[in-house]
């Protein structure tokens, strides 16, 4: 059995990522579940007690086996960051990228092992210090998540970056070359015509950011190798086409994935229509705020109405639960009614959303 929920980690303003998920023998009537939780990053800092709570009251247990970080971005890694400081929260394992092990003449350590972020200047204080941060609490624990690589016998695989792509992507980084988905329709069902942007076609050459491109892409299937989620980050085109090429060469199939993480909150620098068509996904989600006019793109809202995908908008109040030969879950959770979203943007996007209780 596999439950997957996507939880509410942007705010207002800006997009956050924050994924639970419980794979095994579990049920909502036993106290004691055999279960394995695993959380895909932490949104920012007010997402912990989130976590928590979901963790809690939904799953009957305060512990997490597997935390996958995929970036040290704040919407990504703040809210875990936080979590750690709670000693009722067991973290078990983390997968975590630690530069410090890969460019020692840009992250260096004292003699004494303690990373440092001096070298590094102010442009990076911020992230890397809570990436440091992060890193130091959960020392013990931490594993580098490198394609390929199955985690825990479970049926969920990292599937990029590969080492070599990380560490290149890193001197960029651093300035130096070298089911069933629960609840109503939270679905965008206009016409594509009132989705229209200033472009017509997506970008030639997507790009985003080399921080970006080092994200942690996690394919999830079931015991049929059929694929049930794909969750990519902030990653590029480049980057998610190269963890691609790592699935077909381990023979794990992603072609017409049940869920698929449109990549960096619906970014037009992070998708091209060729991707999505090589992924074929059946659902598609995005995390974003409610009100950003440009996450997700409405030139990808055009192109995903335009092929019957629906794609689910995850805001800073809803999100979305995904089930896979689960029982429903108990009483008192589940779909509220259905409430328009607000846009800025002549009120021409309107969105079906259910609220978590």
């Amino acid at each position: 059995m596999i439950e997957i929920d996507i939880l509410p980690a942007s705010s207002e303003k800006k997009g956050g990522d924050s994924v639970l998920i419980r794979i095994g023998d579990f049920n909502y009537t036993e106290e004691r579940n055999q279960q394995k939780v695993i959380l895909i990053d932490g949104g920012y800092q007010e997402n912990a007690s989130r976590i928590k709570d979901h963790l809690k009251n939904h799953y009957q247990t305060e512990t997490i086996d597997i935390a996958i970080i995929t970036h040290p971005d704040q919407d990504h890694i703040s809210g875990f960051n936080k979590l750690l400081d709670d000693t009722s929260v067991v973290v078990k394992k983390t997968y975590i990228h630690d530069p410090w092990n890969h460019t020692r003449h840009m992250f260096t350590r004292t003699q004494d092992g303690r990373r440092t972020v001096k070298s590094l200047g102010n442009a990076f204080d911020q992230t890397l210090s809570t990436l440091l941060n992060t890193l130091e609490k959960s020392d013990a624990k931490n594993i580098e998540p490198f394609a390929p690589l199955k985690l825990y016998g479970l049926n969920l695989h990292i599937i990029g970056p590969t080492p070599k792509f990380y560490r290149d992507t890193l001197y960029k980084f651093s300035g130096m070359e070298g089911a069933e988905l629960s609840g109503p329709s939270n679905i965008y069902e206009e016409e594509p015509s009132l989705y229209q942007s200033s472009m017509d076609h997506f970008l030639d050459d997507p790009k985003t950011s080399p921080k970006n491109d080092t994200s942690v892409i996690t394919l999830l299937r079931d015991d049929n190798n059929e694929p049930v989620a794909l969750f990519t980050g902030d990653a590029g085109v480049d980057a998610i086409n190269r963890a691609l090429d790592t699935a077909d060469a381990e023979g794990l199939k992603y072609k017409g994935v049940y869920l698929f993480q449109i990549p960096h909150h619906g970014s037009i620098k992070n998708i091209s229509e060729e991707l999505i068509n090589r992924i074929d996904p059946k659902n598609t989600y995005v995390s974003a705020p409610p009100n950003k006019d440009e996450h997700p793109s409405p030139l990808l809202i055009n192109f995903l109405i335009k092929r019957n995908t629906p794609i689910y908008h995850v805001q800073d109040t809803n999100g979305i639960v995904f089930y896979h030969g689960t029982p429903n879950r108990r009483p008192g959770w589940g779909a509220a009614p259905t409430a328009p979203r607000r846009d800025r943007v002549r009120r021409l996007k309107k969105l079906m959303s259910w609220i978590f209780r």
